[in-house]
């Protein structure tokens, strides 16, 4: 949730939602602006976070000083963000490594252990981002939030370097799982795809 003071605008920050780039983008990745890269540096109800993760209860619990800014972040949809987690999660937390490529049974088993305990800022439910956020854009709108963000701060020099690429094709894994994985990531999310109004049918 990295924060420009100037104009008074937060950034909700989404894990896996394109974030990263926007604050690339816009030099707000540093920590006078509330950003961390350091895992699980803030604990609030119960969910381990990096300081750009917070909520918005979270940072009205937090940092009621920001409590006038006015707020964006972008979504995506829960299939593809589940993907997205299970590998960054289990590539910079657990430090696998991935040598045999994607095994759609360990992605379930992490989603039935892992994801289904919501305790983290990478698989805790999008809503609670979006709940009290004045502009709320799914990752497709993308460019019209960059303009956005231009009219009210100025944006970085130089070409954007964003060193968090993940290595594996997020949208050829989502088209190979199967309807049981597609449920699965349904079931743990359901209130997004709710609330979000994302369609459950894939593709």
């Amino acid at each position: 949730m990295p924060v420009h003071r100037a104009s008074k605008t937060f950034f909700y920050h989404i894990p896996k939602c394109a974030g990263s780039s926007i604050e690339e983008q816009f030099g707000m990745r540093t920590i006078e602006n509330l950003f961390l890269p350091e895992f699980d540096t803030v604990r609030h109800d119960e969910v381990r976070f990096s300081l750009q993760h917070l909520t918005p209860a979270a940072v009205d619990a937090l940092y009621p000083e920001f409590s006038d800014f006015e707020s964006f972040t972008l979504t995506r949809h829960p299939y593809a963000k589940c993907v997205s987690a299970y590998f960054w999660l289990r590539t910079k937390l657990d430090r696998k490594r991935f040598l045999f490529g994607f095994s759609e049974k360990d992605f379930q088993h992490w989603c039935r252990n892992v994801a289904v305990l919501h305790d983290i800022d990478h698989t805790l439910h999008q809503h609670h981002w979006c709940q009290g956020t004045d502009h709320v854009l799914d990752i497709s709108q993308y460019d019209e939030l960059i303009r956005m963000f231009e009219a009210r701060m100025p944006r970085k020099e130089g070409p954007t370097v964003h060193g968090k690429r993940n290595p594996f094709d997020t949208k050829k894994v989502l088209a190979s799982l199967s309807q049981a994985s597609l449920d699965l990531i349904y079931s743990l999310y359901e209130a997004d795809f709710d609330l979000l109004k994302y369609p459950r049918r894939h593709g």
